[in-house]
């Protein structure tokens, strides 16, 4: 995270990555990474990562991995903010604004869950 905050996100995007892979994970009998929160919040940031440096599709790609494995997981605070994401690509980079009203209604609904 600190080369996210530092603005070196290629950097960033690649120690993602490598967290993803399982390097620092626990896998399973059939060695598939388990659900794990910290996952969530790594594919988060890889999401942010992408859109920061203008890859859209990808980091639309990551944010849809990352809602399905908070999801399971019942990160709803994780998958409020990558909504109101998702809708802010869907509105400014694609002029999607129906798809990004639905996120951003879908967003409210859980922030308001949540409080």
């Amino acid at each position: 995270r600190i080369h996210h905050c530092l603005g070196n996100h290629a950097r960033a995007g690649s120690c993602y990555r490598i967290a993803m892979d399982g390097r620092f994970g626990q896998r399973d009998q059939n060695g598939q990474v388990q659900n794990h929160p910290i996952y969530c919040r790594i594919m988060y940031n890889l999401g942010l990562v992408l859109c920061e440096t203008g890859r859209h599709r990808e980091a639309l790609e990551a944010f849809h991995f990352c809602v399905k494995l908070c999801d399971s997981l019942h990160e709803d605070e994780v998958v409020a903010s990558i909504l109101q994401h998702v809708g802010t690509t869907f509105s400014v980079e694609y002029g999607r604004s129906g798809e990004a009203l639905k996120c951003f209604k879908a967003a409210l609904r859980m922030r308001r869950r949540l409080l």
